[in-house]
């Protein structure tokens, strides 16, 4: 019989041995994928952008096409976003729809979806922004004095971060910015926001709130 169709010699087991180094890791390790899998609660972290973030905004404010080039479009920029927490508490997604004017004439919609949180493994603000355009980033940062600042990943040379200020909950101040190779940050929108409702975090004994 040909060796290609020779039925392969069973696979021979040893028996276990709790006290094996080899099976001590194995069950280690086990336990630890285990436990990376498990669904964790939502941490103070989280909570401070449900305080701070979930409802309805409303915006004003102005956008420039880009920057580093002679001569800039300036708009005119009218907006709203409702933000939510996803079913598991862990995340918070946060729609937004943007009119441009151009010297008072409507000239470009656009859109964007947010999914922001807490990342545990990392120990630091996590975000993705899906828009209208067909683009996404990825953003990271830390939250410090009431102002959340998030960095978009490697966009080098061209570098661009999104900065929320919450120091006034009831007037958050959102502006989105853009930095050529190493030269300082320059503005790329600015506007300001109106809560719809009142914020929670007004009255709450969340340890991180005041900041």
């Amino acid at each position: 019989m040909p060796e290609s169709l020779k039925r392969p010699a069973p696979m021979v087991v040893p028996p276990f041995d709790a006290e094996s180094p080899i099976e001590t890791r194995g069950a280690t390790d086990a336990a630890r994928a285990v436990e990376a899998l498990r669904a964790v609660a939502p941490g103070a972290e989280l909570r401070r952008l449900e305080h701070l973030f979930v409802g309805r905004l409303v915006w004003d404010g102005q956008a420039v096409s880009d920057v580093g080039v002679p001569t800039p479009l300036a708009f005119h920029v009218i907006g709203s976003g409702v933000s939510r927490l996803t079913p598991d508490g862990l995340w918070v997604e946060w729609e937004a729809d943007e009119e441009l004017y151009l010297e008072g004439v409507p000239v470009a919609e656009r859109r964007s979806h947010w999914t922001l949180g807490w990342d545990s493994s990392r120990h630091e603000y996590v975000a993705a922004e899906a828009t209208s355009s067909g683009r996404m980033e990825w953003f990271h940062g830390e939250f410090r004095h009431g102002v959340l600042t998030l960095e978009a990943e490697a966009t080098l040379p061209a570098r661009t971060r999104v900065v929320l200020d919450f120091t006034d909950p009831r007037a958050v101040r959102i502006r989105r910015e853009r930095a050529l190779d190493r030269h300082e940050w320059a503005t790329l929108e600015s506007v300001a926001c109106t809560r719809l409702g009142s914020p929670s975090c007004v009255a709450t004994d969340d340890p991180l709130l005041p900041w």
